[in-house]
């Protein structure tokens, strides 16, 4: 088979990735695989798919492939390939979505996150749990309640909420915490304060 004189070249080479004193011989196969029957997946032990190269499963809607930071991704779509189609991308822990548009090409769609809510007291340490792989994006709501009255236009009040940027968290990996804040802001005509709890003003009322 490997030296069959119907083939003008060799289907099969045979190569020493190893060295001259641990010697580790490989069968190259030099053309395109067809397979008919089942193919399981323990068969294919070793080997990374080279950045450029995929493996596609089914007229082009599963394509297993290295992206070009060396990752390895699994991409799904329609026949053809992504070149005109929508796509959906696993990579990395990551679901990202893309769209196909002829003017815009292709527009990231959405990307599926963890979103985990709960309730933050003032100034206590939040431990948000080790399900984020990257620096987690806290919203804290109300962000903004402003309370304005006609009659003292120069008078308002505002209570805001803020947080401290996440840090990783210093014993548990992968978790983080940070620590949120809130503030009550009071405004006397020109003379703003802002404190804890109460403010102080002119007429010395509170």
């Amino acid at each position: 088979m490997l030296e069959s004189p119907e083939l003008p070249e060799k289907p099969f080479s045979v190569r020493n990735i190893g060295t001259e004193e641990v010697s580790e011989y490989v069968l190259i196969f030099n053309g395109y695989l067809a397979v008919n029957g089942p193919v399981n997946i323990s068969q294919l032990k070793s080997g990374e798919l080279q950045n450029g190269t995929a493996l596609t499963v089914g007229r082009g809607s599963i394509e297993l492939s290295t992206g070009t930071d060396g990752f390895g991704q699994m991409v799904i779509t329609g026949s053809g390939g992504i070149a005109n189609n929508d796509y959906l991308l696993l990579k990395e822990g990551r679901i990202e979505s893309f769209i196909y548009s002829e003017t815009g090409g292709h527009i990231r769609y959405k990307e599926v996150r963890r979103t985990e809510s709960g309730v933050a007291t003032n100034g206590q340490e939040v431990v948000i749990p080790a399900y984020f792989k990257a620096m987690p994006t806290v919203n804290l709501y109300p962000r903004d309640i402003t309370v304005y009255n006609a009659d003292y236009p120069d008078q308002s009040q505002r209570l805001e909420m803020d947080h401290s940027v996440p840090q990783p968290h210093p014993s548990i990996e992968g978790a983080w915490v940070f620590t949120p804040y809130a503030r009550l802001l009071l405004a006397d005509g020109t003379k703003t304060d802002a404190s804890g709890k109460t403010y102080l003003g002119s007429s010395n009322s509170r």
